[in-house]
């Protein structure tokens, strides 16, 4: 027997899930049908990424965790974190602490701090920005939702 519950990783991976009124219930509901699923031995047509377990269990989610799930921003990460310094410091990337996030086909400017959009990424703080838009992208974007389904 089987319990046919797929959509669950594009709810999960979405941030936009406000689209429904009752997203966070429906983030509830898959989460006890989840554990009744395992509890009764029950096979799931469900697919996570490992990192949805890492929040789950209030992990740390690490550059190197990015590495197979999404190849492309793993790489864009790196080849800003192996930039020379010095073309850096000339503001060469022409980033500020802010990342770009797209709603129900809206576009926004979300600062990670108070004033982010003045501090212009440097070779000092290059990493701790790669580590703030990990951490947006898989952690904070999604809290909401993954505090729902834990």
């Amino acid at each position: 027997m089987f319990l046919h519950i797929q959509y669950l990783l594009p709810f999960v991976l979405v941030a936009a899930s406000e689209v429904n009124l009752l997203h966070l219930e429906y983030f509830q509901f898959s989460s006890r049908m989840t554990a009744l699923a395992l509890a009764y031995d029950v096979q799931i047509r469900a697919f996570f990424y490992h990192i949805f377990f890492f929040q789950l269990a209030e992990k740390a989610v690490l550059l190197e965790d990015r590495r197979d799930a999404y190849p492309f921003f793993y790489h864009s990460w790196i080849e800003i974190l192996n930039m020379d310094a010095e073309i850096v410091d000339q503001d060469g990337l022409g980033l500020t602490f802010v990342c770009e996030g797209e709603s129900l086909g809206s576009r926004r400017e979300i600062e990670f701090f108070p004033n982010g959009k003045a501090i212009v990424v440097d070779s000092k703080n290059m990493e701790y920005y790669v580590n703030l838009l990990i951490q947006h992208r898989y952690v904070t974007s999604i809290a909401e939702q993954v505090a729902y389904f834990s």
